[in-house]
C-alpha cells in the first residue's frame, strides 16, 4: 500500500475548535490595557497569550498557510510588512555588534511578528468589540487608584504604578484616556449612559496621567483633533466634543493662573532646564535630553549604515563624556527619542524600518476608515487604530518607545486586535455590550 494510501486510512487530525480560538482573542482584547495598570509585570499576560496564539498556529497547517498568507493577500500586508522588516532590521543590525548574538537578541521586533499569528488563527467571526472597549474604563480606574494611592498615601512626587517608571505609566494612561475619548465621540452604537462614563473614565486616565509627572503625555491630545473634527457627527459626538475642549480651556486657565500647578506639572521645571541648557548646563532633564539627541546625531553621522549596535549607546556616551565630546549629564539607556536612538543604535537600516513600522500601518486604517460609514463600530475601530499609531509617534519624539518592553507588547496588540475586529462579519451585530454578552447587544435604545 502506498503512503498516501496510508494517509487516507488515518484518522484525521484534531484541532481546537474556533470558538477557543475566538475566547483567546477576546481575552487578549481584554488584558493589552486592561492588565497593563493591574499586574505588576506590565504587559505580561498580554504577552503570555501572544504566545499562546503562536503555538496554536504553529501547531495547526491551515493556520500557518494563513500566517504566510498575511504577507501575500490583503491589506494587513500593511501590519504584516512593516512588523516583520522591524525584526529583520533589528537582527541585521545585531549581526554586527560587537556583543555575541545571544546578547543583543532582538526580543522586542520579535513581539511584533509572534503578534501577528492573532491574525492567523482560526475564527468563524471576528472577537466582539467589547471586550476592548470595557477594558479601557478598568485600566483608568485602575491607572487613578495607583495616582491616588502614589499621591496621598506613599506620598510619592511623581507616580509610576507598576510599570516601574513614570513617563511608562503617563503615557500609557494617557493612551487609555484619548481611546476612552474615541469611544464616547464615535460609539454611536452604545447608550448614552455608556458614552458619558467612558468621558468620565477618561477624566480618571488623565489625572493618572498628569500624577505621573510626564509632560511628554500630552502630546497624545494632539491625535484627538481629527476624531474631533471628523464629519458624520451624531449629536453627542459634537456635544462631548464641545465638552472636551471646554475641559481643555479651564485646564489651561488654571494651569496659567496657578503657579502651584505649574511647579507640580514642571511647567516652572522646564523653563528652568531651558535656561541651563542656554548658559551650557545640561545636567537638567531637558538639557540631558539634547546633549543625548546631538551625541545621537553624532553617532550616526559616524555609523551612517548600522549604527554603533544595540546596546551600545550607553557606552558610546559614557566614552564622549570622557573625552569632553558631550557634556556630563546622568545616565541614560537611551536617546529619548525613537528615530535618534534607532540612527544611533542601527544607522539608516533601523531608521527606514521604524519609518515603515510606524507609518505603513495608517493606510491599513485609512483604508478601513474610509469604507466604513455605515457600521459605526467598525469606523470607531479604525479611528482607534490611527489614534494608537498616532500616540505612539508623538510618544517617540521623546522616548524609544518601541526599545521598551512595554511599548513593544501593547502596540503591535492593538493593532492587530483592532485588525482582527475590522474583518467583515455579517452575521454579527454592530452594537456592543457587556463583554459576557458575545453579540455585543447593549439593551436599551441606542443614542
Amino acid at each position: 500500500m502506498s503512503l498516501a494510501a496510508a494517509d487516507a486510512t488515518l484518522p484525521p487530525k484534531r484541532s481546537l475548535p474556533p470558538v477557543f480560538h475566538e475566547r483567546l482573542l477576546s481575552l487578549l482584547a481584554f488584558c493589552i490595557l486592561g492588565s497593563v495598570f493591574l499586574l505588576p509585570a506590565a504587559g505580561a499576560v498580554t504577552t503570555v497569550l501572544v504566545l499562546a496564539a503562536t503555538a496554536l498556529v504553529a501547531a495547526n497547517a491551515a493556520s500557518r498557510a494563513a500566517f504566510v498568507r498575511l504577507f501575500t493577500e490583503g491589506e494587513l500586508r500593511w501590519l504584516a510588512w512593516p512588523f516583520l522588516i522591524w525584526l529583520c532590521a533589528a537582527i541585521c543590525v545585531a549581526a554586527f555588534s560587537p556583543y555575541p548574538f545571544h546578547k543583543v537578541l532582538p526580543d522586542n521586533p520579535l513581539r511584533f511578528v509572534l503578534t501577528l499569528s492573532v491574525l492567523a488563527l482560526a475564527v468563524r467571526r471576528p472577537p466582539s468589540a467589547a471586550w476592548l472597549l470595557w477594558s479601557l474604563p478598568l485600566a483608568a480606574i485602575a491607572a487613578f487608584a495607583h495616582s491616588i494611592y502614589g499621591l496621598y498615601w506613599l506620598q510619592n512626587w511623581r507616580v509610576k504604578g507598576w510599570t516601574n517608571n513614570e513617563i511608562y505609566f503617563g503615557n500609557m494612561a494617557a493612551l487609555v484616556c484619548v481611546l476612552l475619548v474615541v469611544a464616547c465621540l464615535m460609539g454611536r452604537n452604545l447608550r448614552w449612559q455608556v458614552r458619558v462614563f467612558f468621558l468620565f473614565c477618561s477624566l480618571l486616565a488623565a489625572f493618572a496621567s498628569v500624577s505621573s509627572g510626564s509632560r511628554s503625555s500630552a502630546l497624545a491630545l494632539l491625535a484627538l483633533l481629527p476624531v474631533m473634527a471628523a464629519r458624520h457627527k451624531d449629536v453627542l459626538h459634537k456635544l462631548f466634543s464641545v465638552l472636551v475642549v471646554l475641559t481643555l480651556g479651564v485646564s489651561a486657565a488654571l494651569l496659567a493662573a496657578s503657579p502651584t500647578l505649574q511647579q507640580k506639572l514642571r511647567i516652572t521645571e522646564l523653563a528652568v532646564d531651558l535656561q541651563q541648557a542656554q548658559s551650557k548646563h545640561f545636567d537638567t532633564s531637558i538639557g540631558a535630553r539634547m546633549e543625548m539627541w546631538r551625541a545621537a546625531w553624532d553617532m550616526f553621522q559616524q555609523h551612517p549604515l548600522v549604527g554603533v549596535g544595540p546596546k551600545r549607546f550607553v557606552v558610546e556616551l559614557e566614552q564622549r563624556m570622557e573625552t569632553g565630546q558631550t557634556a556630563r549629564i546622568p545616565r541614560f539607556s537611551q536617546a529619548h527619542s525613537q528615530i535618534l536612538h534607532a540612527a544611533a543604535s542601527g544607522g539608516i537600516v533601523l531608521v527606514l524600518a521604524y519609518l515603515c513600522l510606524a507609518f505603513a500601518p495608517i493606510v491599513f486604517f485609512v483604508r478601513q476608515l474610509r469604507r466604513t460609514h455605515a457600521d459605526a463600530t467598525r469606523h470607531m475601530l479604525a479611528s482607534m487604530g490611527l489614534v494608537v499609531i498616532a500616540s505612539y509617534v508623538l510618544f517617540g519624539l521623546t522616548n524609544a518607545v518601541f526599545d521598551l518592553q512595554v511599548y513593544s507588547v501593547v502596540y503591535p496588540a492593538l493593532l492587530c486586535i483592532l485588525a482582527a475586529m475590522l474583518r467583515p462579519d455579517p452575521a454579527a451585530s454592530s452594537t456592543l455590550g457587556a463583554p459576557e454578552r458575545a453579540s455585543g447587544h447593549v439593551p436599551g435604545r441606542p443614542a
